[in-house]
């Protein structure tokens, strides 16, 4: 038997969702809405969005055994529009400008009895968006504000908008090999557009994104039997 096991490192400390529902007997369903910091950030939150518990990536639940919940496939192939798996998605938001990162460092399934043996995997960065809470847009509903440097006092600027960031990262990453890593990379920046202290508003923004995967159906055939684990580390910069 082949058990697949992913296990999730944070960098950053995590908060409940906003709002998700959980399903729990057919035809019935729990929603549970959460009300948002506005005064701090930014923050990071990862959730498993694989094997349907919706539950936050923390100290205590940072391994999710995958086994029954994903299918195979072709790893070299498969492109970002037929991936039919996604391992977490996750979001960052806060409500002050600057450059944000996020970036997800990715490893095949390694056996954990003979680190040379491999399950080639694909990973693909998807569903990426960006958006203020209030307005629903990239430009936030409430001007911004910012401290003054030299009197202290609080003055007004621009609405921040937030928008995506081109990188030179691709948005899927093959990983074949047990030494090999590979890092998948999303970028935002939140600006009012002046070269000015870093303002803020009480219109939170949201940058959200998913990681999906592929388990390669020729190399799972030929891999021993045993147990194998991909590392997958997220985390959150302030550029």
């Amino acid at each position: 038997m082949k058990r697949l096991v992913v296990i999730l490192l944070m960098v950053l400390s995590l908060i409940p969702l906003s709002s998700e529902a959980i399903r729990n007997t057919p035809g019935e369903f729990t929603i549970r809405g959460y009300k948002l910091n506005r005064t701090v950030g930014p923050v990071i939150e990862v959730v498993d969005a694989l094997t349907g518990s919706l539950r936050d990536i923390t100290d205590d639940y940072n391994e999710i055994e995958i086994d029954g919940y994903y299918s195979l496939g072709s790893a070299a192939n498969t492109t970002a529009e037929n991936v039919s798996d996604i391992a977490f998605s996750y979001r960052v938001y806060g409500n002050s400008e600057g450059s944000f990162t996020v970036s997800v460092t990715v490893a095949p399934f390694i056996n954990t009895s003979d680190k040379t043996k491999v399950i080639t995997t694909s990973y693909f960065l998807l569903n990426e968006t960006v958006r203020f809470l209030d307005s629903n847009t990239e430009t936030s509903d409430d001007v911004a504000s910012y401290t003054d440097e030299t009197s202290g006092n609080l003055n007004q600027t621009n609405n921040l908008t937030i928008s995506d960031v081109a990188t030179s990262t691709t948005d899927k990453i093959v990983r074949s090999l047990s030494s090999g890593t590979g890092v998948l990379v999303d970028k935002f920046s939140v600006s009012d557009g002046k070269d000015l202290p870093a303002a803020s508003t009480t219109d939170v923004w949201i940058a959200r994104g998913a990681v999906g995967f592929v388990i390669d159906s020729e190399s799972y055939d030929e891999a021993d039997e045993g147990e194998y684990k991909a590392s997958i580390t997220v985390t959150l910069s302030v550029n």
